[in-house]
């Protein structure tokens, strides 16, 4: 498993920091090597990306399943009953609707049919309103709150939230490389040279 984003940069900011420190290295020498530093970390760093990435949706499947996935699994005539329920769901159109529909499936019982309009619901959650208020309310009712926070805070596509997890894999080049554009072509001379030309 990689490290963490954070463990990645302070690695990285260590060995830079060296790097700078050693006298009998030229620039361009040091250069290199901190090319070299550079790459090794963005690689690692992509691995970390790939794997934040799966853990998350990973997460994302267990919270569903535990908030909206057939209660009664395995079971051949749940299946069919959950898979109808889900069809009800699917017709609704309006937070009213799903709000009556939630308060019968309460009233009677109905595990199955609660977990299908809420799934509708949630899918409807993020625009706010009654959607997000009946949302909160079922959640509430059923002992989901922190499932429910959970799943929404790994689902949310505010423009906030999506620029977060694209810099939360970012790396700061250092300024030696300038751009960073050529940092493989200068991570590879070092790995060639095997060693650097001294000042």
């Amino acid at each position: 498993m990689a490290r963490s984003a954070a463990e990645i940069r302070k690695a990285l900011d260590r060995e830079v920091a060296h790097i700078r420190g050693l006298r009998d290295l030229s620039d361009d020498g040091k250069r290199r090597r901190i090319a070299a530093a550079y790459v090794k970390a963005n690689d690692e760093m992509g691995q970390a990306k790939r794997e934040t990435k799966a853990e998350r949706e990973t997460r994302v499947d267990e919270l569903r399943r535990k908030l909206f996935g057939n209660p009664t699994a395995g079971d051949p005539a749940s299946a069919i009953n959950f898979r109808d329920a889900l069809e009800r769901a699917e017709g609704v159109k309006t937070a009213q609707q799903a709000a009556r529909l939630l308060q019968r499936a309460h009233e009677t019982g109905d595990e199955a049919l609660g977990k299908a309009v809420a799934m509708r619901v949630f899918e409807h959650a993020p625009m706010g309103g009654a959607w997000g208020a009946l949302m909160t309310e079922w959640a509430e009712l059923n002992g989901r709150t922190e499932a429910l926070g959970d799943l929404a805070e790994l689902t949310t596509s505010s423009p906030m939230a999506g620029l977060h997890r694209s810099w939360e894999h970012k790396l700061a080049v250092p300024s030696e490389l300038g751009s960073g554009a050529h940092a493989r072509e200068w991570a590879a001379e070092a790995d060639a040279d095997g060693s650097d030309d001294a000042a």
